[in-house]
């Protein structure tokens, strides 16, 4: 179990995103009354909660290998549900604002704002993660260290690129 590993962006957002999930389904919860389409909104919401409990646990124990079948392809997993967590809390933002004219409580507007707050939160994740995701997967060849000398010499003979093996054996 490493706790560190949320101590640093986007990481920390995961934390962030559970708590904000509670305090929405808790202020769309109090409010009194039915509202249209509230089966989406209840089961986008439960989905995101538990779907974030999982991952967060499985980040917590560092075994997200195991979200992503051996690969190392943690970023891009984690671009895909921000995305789809982005899109359905922007549902969730219009479908809480829209129940607030109809007459609701001041909760459904305090849930409409945590709505946003998650899209906001997922949005910046992604982005994060997409920088992240596109610096490990560049294929640019390698370049040599910059020259010591102000006249851009090249660099000395022998000098061995990041990723060359140069003149060694190729193995034993």
């Amino acid at each position: 179990m490493n706790v560190y590993r949320f101590f640093g962006l986007p990481n920390a957002f995961k934390i962030v995103e559970i708590l904000v999930m509670i305090l929405l389904m808790m202020t769309v919860g109090l409010s009194p009354g039915t509202h249209k389409g509230a089966w989406f909104f209840w089961l986008n919401a439960v989905f995101q909660l538990l779907s974030m409990a999982v991952i967060t646990v499985t980040f917590l124990m560092e075994s997200e290998n195991s979200l992503t079948c051996g690969r190392d392809a943690w970023p891009l997993f984690e671009c895909s549900y921000s995305a789809l967590f982005f899109l359905f809390n922007i549902i969730n933002t219009f479908m809480c604002s829209s129940w607030v004219g109809s007459g609701a409580s001041s909760s459904i507007a305090a849930g409409a704002f945590f709505s946003f707050i998650l899209v906001l939160l997922y949005a910046l994740g992604a982005a994060m993660m997409f920088r992240v995701w596109t610096g490990f997967s560049t294929t640019s060849p390698p370049q040599a260290a910059p020259s010591s000398t102000a006249t851009g010499a090249t660099p000395a003979p022998g000098t061995v690129l990041p990723g060359d093996p140069g003149m060694m054996h190729p193995g034993v």
